[in-house]
């Protein structure tokens, strides 16, 4: 797994829309705070995605001391998709993190963990006051989930990654699509080419597939998109 960082989704709608629901969500079940990581295993689809309410300076401090190391929230990422909550054993030969964390006012958290469509991600809300029991942990567990999905939702389907599987269409495949956004139909298309019009669908079609697009007009338009940046 890369080192995660600070960048955030290239649609700025998008990453204000998804924090503002999670922040908003958070102090609605009881939580003065709240983070969000997403990374796909798969370095073609783009770089992580962090993003976090925490007190000021705290994602800094996090990476300066590189505690994304031994952090046991994204080290169980790989492994499991469920919720943990946070206690000086679970964070276990993390001490320095876990009392910084608390120092920071991040006294008490828990961290739901998930598989998702391309990737991994880990949804975190934490509080300066009051500990998580058990019975808490079992209602927030589901609206934790929730969470995660919405976020995990928004952020594949952002410019951040559809825009970086572009990168994995062959030459032709561009090409078709290039020639598609300009208004020419698929025999317009086979005569500028030099190739059959049954080729240029099968471009079409194996385009649509690699960038998960919905049809041919959303394939268009991810790597019109692209082309742009």
């Amino acid at each position: 797994m890369n080192t995660p960082t600070s960048e955030l989704m290239s649609d700025s709608r998008s990453q204000q829309t998804v924090a503002g629901l999670l922040e908003r969500s958070a102090k609605t079940i009881g939580f003065d705070f709240f983070s969000f990581f997403w990374q796909s295993p798969n370095s073609n689809y783009g770089r992580p995605v962090v993003l976090d309410s925490y007190p000021s300076g705290w994602m800094s401090h996090y990476q300066d001391r590189q505690y994304y190391r031994v952090d046991p929230v994204l080290r169980s990422l790989p492994r499991t998709n469920r919720i943990r909550v946070w206690s000086e054993e679970y964070f276990g030969v993390a001490k320095p993190l876990w009392r910084d964390a608390q120092d920071a006012g991040l006294k008490f958290g828990l961290s739901q963990t998930m598989w998702c469509r391309y990737g991994v991600a880990v949804l975190s809300l934490a509080r300066e006051c009051e500990g998580v029991c058990a019975a808490e942990q079992q209602s927030v567990s589901m609206t934790a989930m929730w969470l995660a999905n919405r976020a995990v939702q928004q952020v594949e389907q952002s410019d951040l990654v559809t825009q970086t599987r572009a990168h994995k269409l062959s030459q032709r495949e561009k090409e078709v699509l290039r020639w598609t956004a300009d208004g020419k139909n698929g025999g317009e298309v086979a005569k500028l080419l030099g190739i059959s019009r049954r080729t240029v669908e099968f471009h079409v079609k194996n385009a649509i597939e690699k960038l998960h697009a919905s049809n041919k007009a959303h394939a268009v338009s991810i790597v019109m998109q692209t082309n742009r940046g």
